[in-house]
């Protein structure tokens, strides 16, 4: 959702309730239904976005979703609640004179973002949000830790791997290369 700074005087309230249509990126991006039950997990949260005096929009605010993911050790599909805080700011853009000249990013300045033609894009940080919650293996491990909840597979056992991508690939023609040993 873009929203113009026009319309952030003197702040501007969003109460997502996860049926709005312009979320449609972010449930493409995620699959949102429960494939046991075909229920739909609805992204919702509250965002307070205020215009600052330095020209800079302020974002805060609170998000609940459960995306649905692939188990990293059995590859089904899983739902990973997550809740966050989001506390952000946009910044006006850097005026093309001054673009050229190069310098070392600041902290700020690595995950900023940038009004664009008078807007403010929600969406970006809410997806950029999730992204930064969802761990880098998605496994849902039981009480013990060692199994898999999906599959009940011991963890540290045979992870799951695609058979038509173990014949492809540069590991594969390694592995049929034939050296004078």
């Amino acid at each position: 959702m873009k929203i113009p700074l026009g319309e952030l005087t003197p702040e501007y309230l969003l109460d997502i309730k996860g049926t709005e249509a312009w979320l449609a990126p972010l449930y493409e991006s995620f699959q949102s239904s429960n494939p046991d039950d075909g229920s739909i997990n609805l992204l919702k949260g509250d965002f307070k976005l205020e215009l600052e005096a330095a020209g800079t929009v302020k974002i805060s605010g609170f998000l609940e979703y459960e995306p649905m993911v692939d188990c990293g050790r059995c590859d089904k599909k899983i739902a990973w609640p997550l809740a966050t805080n989001i506390k952000t700011r946009f910044y006006e853009p850097t005026p093309p004179e001054d673009q050229a000249k190069a310098h070392d990013l600041s902290e700020g300045e690595m995950d900023a973002y940038y009004i664009e033609a008078n807007q403010v894009d929600v969406l970006s940080v809410i997806i950029d949000a999730i992204n930064d919650k969802l761990p880098n293996h998605l496994v849902l491990k039981t009480e013990d830790g060692e199994h898999c909840q999906i599959c009940l597979e011991k963890i540290g056992d045979q992870v799951y791997e695609d058979p038509a991508a173990a014949d492809s690939g540069p590991f594969a023609a390694l592995k049929n290369l034939k050296t004078p040993h």
